[in-house]
């Protein structure tokens, strides 16, 4: 028999998070989905406490651990909320900024390079662009089947993967990290096409060609091994940025934010730096877009 944590999960996934999707958004709904994530609520509120004093970035405690959770509960809706989107309702669902940025630089027949992270509704970035007539693939990580990572969120995880790659014109490349390059990636590059990357992953969670950076000040650090393929084949970098913002009577609202290409450089640590300068400028502004909140610490403990 499930325990109740497993059954609160499987409901939360299952049937509070469809019903979010689908406009059921009373106060009473959205306690009621909160209340089940009371995991993320403790390494939320330790995150912020972090960034609050070791990183003094000013905010709202309370108000910001209230953002942290619900940009945590709508990301898990736009899973299912993905499927409406169409080229038609595209700009009415998401706002769209700097779209002239990655268009301008995809007329320069190179691969374009999209550093993200785990900010927002990160997954359905490729989603969005796809409904502009842009094809993009994005590295994922597979899903943990492991113990440490409860059935109903393998699950949804796995749901997740299925339902928003519905939506992209191109697709997911799972990688761990870890093995040897999967050549799909190499074909990306030399066909000119459109690669994104989460690369805001601590050295705790994957220790391989790590480089130092400072990140919101302090000193971490960061991947760079898809920064070296982008610089072997001569590819555009460009950060995108999917958040969702929430105002003070918790109305939220998509937006996508493309930022100006990275200035021209065959170095791989000042292109590691740039991307970790505008991490930080979003992170300082709205700490609750960032997963990277609740593993604060991982990110300080440099090996």
């Amino acid at each position: 028999m499930l325990n109740i944590p497993h059954m609160n999960l499987w409901r939360y996934y299952f049937m509070d998070i469809p019903l979010w999707a689908l406009g059921v958004r009373f106060n009473r709904h959205r306690e009621i989905a909160i209340k089940k994530l009371h995991a993320e609520r403790i390494l939320f509120k330790q995150g912020l406490k972090q960034l609050s004093t070791q990183f003094n970035i000013e905010f709202d405690n309370h108000r910001a651990l209230e953002k942290a959770l619900l940009v945590k509960l709508i990301r898990n809706s736009d899973a299912y909320r993905c499927i409406s989107y169409t080229k038609k309702n595209i700009h009415h669902q998401v706002d769209i900024r700097g779209l002239e940025h990655l268009t301008a630089m995809q007329t320069e027949n190179r691969p374009i390079i999209m550093l993200t992270g785990h900010i927002g509704s990160f997954y359905c970035i490729p989603a969005v662009l796809s409904q502009l007539g842009i094809n993009s693939n994005l590295l994922a990580r597979p899903v943990d089947d492991s113990e440490h990572n409860p059935k109903p969120q393998q699950y949804f995880e796995r749901l997740n993967y299925f339902l928003t790659e519905q939506k992209m014109l191109g697709r997911y490349i799972y990688t761990n990290y870890a093995n040897k390059l999967d050549r799909r990636i190499v074909h990306i590059c030399k066909e000119n096409g459109i690669l994104a990357a989460l690369i805001d992953i601590p050295h705790a969670f994957f220790p391989d060609r790590h480089h130092p950076v400072s990140l919101l000040g302090h000193t971490t650090t960061l991947p760079v091994g898809v920064i070296d393929l982008g610089i072997k084949y001569k590819a555009n970098f460009i950060t995108v940025w999917n958040t969702i913002d929430i105002d003070s009577n918790l109305h939220y609202r998509h937006r996508l934010i493309i930022e100006p290409a990275f200035p021209e450089t065959d170095n791989s640590q000042t292109v590691l730096q740039q991307y970790a300068d505008r991490l930080s400028n979003i992170v300082s502004k709205q700490p609750w877009q960032w997963m990277g909140t609740g593993i604060i610490d991982k990110f300080l403990k440099v090996s």
